[in-house]
């Protein structure tokens, strides 16, 4: 089977390259750019890129899903420009299409590079990402970070470095926020879209917490280093981020005269999911009386 590659592209100068060097097995390589200012356009033609042009939305869905329509091949492959397909993918996928497959739709895991470091905890691994597939059995939704809808038979690869996509997401913590300030602006704007119920106190305080103990505790994201932790804290950030743009963008204010006293039930609320995880922590690495004793603080969260 033949094979178009399709890369979203917005001023990805600094990863294009590489992106496309990596893909040069394909029969047919696709870029749609969203208005780039810089040597993004250059670089695709220098790789003899099918160019196309797309409005820049602040996001990538919708291009993609335009991208996908000027495919001409049975088979796709969708890369982001910040990421390189391994050799070990490489070989996966020409073995994939050098044989007759009855699955429509492939999971391919993706290695995140976040500061410098490959996280393998804190959510970002395996990562699974529905990018190799055929043609019109995956679409993205026109909302932002939402996963795609696929058809037919799904079959994942295996969760093994060797065979997943090397993703250089954040580079630096500037770029993670300059992205979040961006993508919390879409998300927000979308969500009032859907009538949304009104911001609550509940919902500022808890959107950072509940993100937090997620990353970190259920998520592993301590296993990670300082990267993994501070990626914690990030993306906790982020959600309470949401909140607030939603809460700002509603024209009526909160007229409750009692929000102090919201507020502290919130934060007890909060206090009490993070006694429980603490006390998990400690269950799984005490023995015998301390063991027990973990465990009844986490049963009553104290």
């Amino acid at each position: 089977m033949k094979l178009s590659v399709v890369v979203n592209t917005k001023n990805a100068g600094n990863t294009l390259a590489d992106c496309l060097t990596s893909v040069t097995f394909a029969d047919e390589l696709i870029v749609v750019d969203m208005h780039s200012i810089d040597r993004t356009k250059l670089i695709a033609q220098e790789y003899k890129a099918k160019f196309f042009l797309h409005d820049d939305l602040g996001y990538v869905e919708p291009a993609r899903n335009y991208a996908i329509s000027q495919a001409t091949h049975e088979m796709i492959l969708v890369v982001d420009a910040d990421e390189v397909v391994s050799d070990g993918l490489k070989k996966k996928i020409q073995d994939i299409l050098s044989k007759k497959t009855s699955a429509d739709v492939y999971l391919i895991p993706r290695k995140n590079m976040v500061f410098g470091q490959w996280l393998q905890h804190t959510g970002w691994w395996p990562d699974y990402q529905a990018r190799l597939f055929k043609k019109g059995k995956v679409s993205w939704s026109e909302a932002i970070h939402q996963p795609p809808l696929m058809l037919g038979k799904v079959v994942k690869l295996s969760p093994e470095a060797d065979h997943a996509f090397i993703h250089h997401h954040y580079p630096t913590v500037h770029s993670y926020l300059e992205r979040m300030n961006r993508y919390t602006n879409v998300q927000a704007e979308h969500s009032l879209k859907g009538f949304a119920d009104k911001v609550s106190v509940d919902d500022v305080i808890s959107s950072f917490y509940n993100e937090f103990f997620r990353r970190f505790f259920v998520l592993s994201g301590y296993k990670d280093g300082i990267a993994g932790i501070g990626l914690s804290f990030l993306q906790s950030t982020y959600e309470l981020t949401v909140q607030l743009k939603k809460w700002e963008r509603q024209t009526e204010s909160n007229s409750s005269t009692d929000l102090d006293e919201l507020a502290i039930n919130s934060l007890e609320l909060s206090r009490s999911s993070l006694n429980y995880w603490l006390a998990d922590w400690r269950v799984k690495h005490s023995k015998g009386l301390l063991l027990l004793y973990w465990k009844l603080r986490r049963k009553f969260k104290i």
